[in-house]
């Protein structure tokens, strides 16, 4: 039986849905892995695909050319219903984001409080301050070679938290536009750990 969607779990109606396949494996990789069936409807309703001679390994390989760093998720094939059906099972990657076609999908949306609780503590406060001031510091700076790096040497007090926070703000942010280089990984050192991650190039539209 086909489980229902979730955080952990997409269905694609067909393989001609190849980017919303490679974009939900970089999804699923950045959070806490996940499985995409194709060959489902989102209603549950099961059609099958069609599978010939380099079928599998033409989806495997337009995974990994297309995400950063490269995803190499199992695939295999199920009968549900009397139809056949593509299993792609992706795993968490220890390296996060991943992106997919350029585009990088956080291992966790940008953080969202309610200024007008009274149980926003003093430290969430700042926290929240800082993010929403965090676009106008960038700005003028702009364009910026190593995003990540630019935040934990402008802010060394922020925590891996908080850094990965302003990070993934930043990367989303309407008025910028965000590249993943294709160098090595890169350590960078925050207030109570350390990311591993490739640079991140940022700059205007």
């Amino acid at each position: 039986m086909i489980p229902e969607e979730g955080q952990t779990v997409e269905r694609k109606e067909s393989l001609g849905e190849r980017r919303e396949i490679v974009e939900t494996c970089a999804a699923f990789a950045s959070a806490q892995g996940g499985r995409i069936y194709i060959g489902v409807r989102d209603n549950g309703t099961v059609v099958g695909v069609q599978i010939g001679k380099g079928t599998l390994e033409g989806l495997a390989n337009d995974i990994a050319q297309n995400t950063v760093p490269k995803l190499v998720p199992a695939i295999t094939t199920v009968q549900e219903a009397g139809q056949t059906v593509i299993v792609v099972e992706v795993a968490e990657n220890p390296t996060k984001p991943v992106s997919a076609y350029g585009r990088a999908y956080p291992p966790e949306p940008p953080p969202v409080l309610d200024l007008t609780t009274e149980e926003t503590t003093p430290e969430e406060l700042v926290r929240l301050l800082w993010l929403d001031l965090l676009p106008d510091h960038v700005r003028p700076e702009l364009p910026l070679p190593d995003l990540l790096d630019w935040i934990v040497k402008r802010h060394p007090e922020k925590d891996t938290s908080a850094v990965l926070a302003g990070f993934t703000a930043l990367l989303f942010h309407n008025d910028f536009e965000a590249r993943f280089s294709e160098g090595e990984t890169n350590e960078y050192i925050t207030a109570n750990g350390s990311i591993l991650a490739r640079p991140v190039q940022l700059k205007s539209p």
